[in-house]
């Protein structure tokens, strides 16, 4: 199984960018991981297409005896126009205009990965940037200067804007799995997949769950709703509350949402994104989604939302 490391290039190269899936190390007791360093410094990464400037042009005004003189006119970028006057020795005056002008030019990629003020810092910008297709896109990391990730953002479910933290996959022998561990590669579906969202801090005010049958695109059932305040810093052995579940994919429907989604925290364990019906953990404890699937206690609507057993996802936004 493949791991990524945050890695960054030294200043003199002129940039820094780290690599997908940082882990941190748990300290509730379980799995041992490696902790995650961001770099500190380091110059942003994407440049923008096409120098604005603007310049002055210094006219040289002859007169008959030979003598010199100077005249400054301002060139504007936009179209400017500046004006050189010569006198000739007969005594008349030749005026001559010249126009300058300065083109920009940005891309932007289906991603929306853009040349202009360098990458997105979020799957949102990116969808606001033009990026309407769900897919690899390359993020800057908060808080960090000059370093970037690739990340995966869905763009097409519940208004896009939504930043995949979590996948699972069928494997004997699952790695360290929840929201401080880096795990997998993105692009290798048949592994399970963690971000270690813990030491990115991408924004995670709203989060969507979901089911798959393969890849990374929605199949089944889907619930979105609003995390706990300050998700999901505070909550490494607590949990906090999170809005009613909402509905966006699949027949199940139930007042309020499924129940085992109303409570999100435990972000320092290093098995499974936990989710429940109540806020207490035991020793019996062991819903949520693991590495291996969702485990939520009963396949129904009003508890589970048809997701347990099944291949699942977390996104935020």
């Amino acid at each position: 199984m493949r791991r990524c490391v945050l890695a960054a290039l030294s200043a003199s190269l002129g940039v820094a960018c780290v690599k997908p899936n940082p882990a941190f190390g748990d300290e509730s007791g379980g799995s041992s991981t490696t902790t995650a360093v961001l770099p500190t410094t380091g110059a942003t990464t994407g440049a923008t297409s096409g120098d604005l400037s603007s310049g002055t042009d210094t006219p040289t005004t002859t007169s008959a005896e030979g003598s010199v003189t100077s005249a400054t006119s301002e060139a504007l970028t936009s179209g400017g126009t500046s004006t050189t006057s010569t006198s000739e020795p007969d005594g008349t005056t030749t005026t001559g205009a010249t126009t300058s002008t300065t083109s920009t030019t940005s891309t932007t990629d289906t991603t929306g990965s853009t040349g202009d003020g360098g990458p997105p810092a979020s799957c949102a910008e990116a969808r606001d940037r033009g990026g309407v297709e769900s897919g690899v896109v390359e993020l800057a990391v908060p808080e960090q200067r000059g370093a970037t990730t690739e990340v995966w953002c869905e763009q097409q479910v519940a208004d896009g804007g939504w930043l995949l933290v979590a996948r699972s996959a069928p494997d004997d022998m699952p790695p360290a799995f929840g929201w401080g561990n880096g795990a997998g590669d993105i692009l290798d579906d048949s592994e399970p997949y963690s971000l270690g969202l813990l030491a990115y801090k991408f924004p995670a005010s709203e989060l969507l769950v979901s089911s798959y049958f393969e890849g990374k695109q929605l199949d089944g059932h889907a619930y979105k709703f609003t995390a706990p305040p300050d998700f999901p810093f505070p909550f490494d052995m607590s949990a906090g509350p999170t809005s009613a579940p909402q509905t966006v994919m699949g027949d199940c429907d139930p007042g309020g949402g499924p129940s085992m989604m109303r409570w999100m925290g435990y972000t320092k364990l290093s098995d499974r994104f936990r989710m429940r019906d109540k806020p207490e953990t035991d020793a019996g404890d062991i819903y949520g989604l693991f590495a291996s699937g969702f485990n939520l206690g009963g396949d129904n609507c009003s508890n589970a939302g048809k997701l347990d057993g099944s291949q699942g996802m977390i996104f935020v936004r």
